[in-house]
């Protein structure tokens, strides 16, 4: 895990060299992978570290851990609201914007609720629902579809999974769920619905000019698969941007929202690494995944998989992750606590070994 963290950070930091930034340019990669870079490459060791950390700092680690989380949600979901108190009239953005918002919180929630299922404390249950409430509350104000998906479909998988409920509750809870989960929709933030319908509408406008969201997705994923074919070794983020830019004009009918987005990025973690750092470093995103995937399931928790895994993996498909720096801070953070976590665990878990009588043979 920390091998592959340090490859994507030492990418960066290696295109940052071979195409320097001008301050003059306003393209995203130039400003933040000097600082991307840095912080994998110092999160790739610290991770690396921390379980021997853990294992030397004894047993209790894990409930401290849970209550530090617990404080850092509700401080975060507080600050949420008063976000949308502030702009009433908008989709809620959390100091950046919505989808990274909605992002980010999801990866926090979840690492929340995966460490109160670990941690034998009172109110567990409760508090384990006050964290998912809540949650679903701040991503139905962001008006994220993916986030929206992507964080139930956890849930639901987890609860099945885990406690083996009987088919005719777990229908019950489906339904109750949907429905409850429907009213928070009209209630909250009723615009989420007619964002769902925009998903249809906007690929069937795809080949009409039409500045929509997905249509201007399936326009720069389009685009930059064409320009990492023309120039697997990397370009320049004013280069990509100029590449871009005239196929678009030429095939995708000069796509006004595709045009106005691709000097910040590509709305997808592959398409977005390979289109600027080459082939090569998305062949070391792609080691990530699977390092990521088999470090979550080595210890047959096929749900500490779903919890951590998916987030990244999901949301890296239609937004470009690795070049924000609050991601990265996110994900370096969010390793080194699931790791704590672990580390913890074992601690507590494993019995200590019989002491030796003091008159067996040596």
């Amino acid at each position: 895990m920390g091998a592959a963290i340090f490859l994507i950070g030492a990418s960066q930091l290696l295109w940052s060299w071979r195409f320097p930034a001008h301050l003059t340019e306003i393209y995203r990669a130039d400003t933040n992978y000097p600082k991307t870079g840095t912080y994998l490459i110092i999160g790739s060791v610290v991770i690396s570290l921390f379980p021997a950390i853990m294992r030397l700092s004894g047993t209790g680690q894990q409930k401290k851990t849970t209550y530090y989380l617990l404080f850092g949600f509700i401080t975060l979901t507080l600050y949420a609201v008063y976000c949308k108190i502030i702009v009433p009239d908008q989709r809620l953005r959390i100091n950046t914007s919505s989808t990274l918002s909605a992002a980010l919180y999801t990866m926090y929630s979840l690492l929340a609720v995966y460490s109160l299922l670990h941690t034998n404390m009172h109110y567990r249950k409760a508090l384990a629902s006050f964290v998912i409430f809540s949650s679903l509350y701040i991503l139905i104000l962001t008006e994220t579809r993916s986030a929206l998906i992507v964080y139930p479909v956890i849930l639901l998988y987890i609860l099945f999974k885990k406690y083996a409920v009987a088919k005719w509750k777990a229908l019950s809870i489906c339904t109750f769920s949907f429905i409850l989960f429907s009213l928070m929709i009209g209630v909250f933030s009723p615009n989420v619905y007619k964002r769902a319908n925009e998903v249809i509408t906007d690929i069937t406008f795809y080949q009409q000019n039409n500045n929509t969201s997905i249509g201007a997705r399936l326009t720069m994923w389009y685009s930059g698969i064409n320009e990492i074919i023309t120039h697997p070794g990397g370009v320049s983020a004013k280069e990509r941007y100029q590449i871009l830019a005239d196929f678009i004009n030429k095939n995708e009918n000069g796509n006004p929202e595709a045009l106005r987005n691709i000097p910040y990025h590509l709305h997808n973690d592959l398409i977005e690494t390979m289109s600027l750092q080459g082939a090569a470093s998305g062949l070391f995103l792609f080691f990530f995944y699977i390092t990521l995937i088999y470090y979550m399931t080595r210890k047959k928790q096929s749900y500490a998989a779903l919890f951590l895994c998916l987030p990244v993996l999901f949301f890296g498909t239609v937004d470009s992750l690795f070049i924000h720096v609050r991601f990265v801070i996110m994900l370096i953070g969010w390793l080194i606590i699931y790791t704590g976590l672990t580390g913890a665990l074992l601690v507590e878990d494993t019995p200590s070994p019989p002491l030796k009588k003091s008159n067996e043979a040596e």
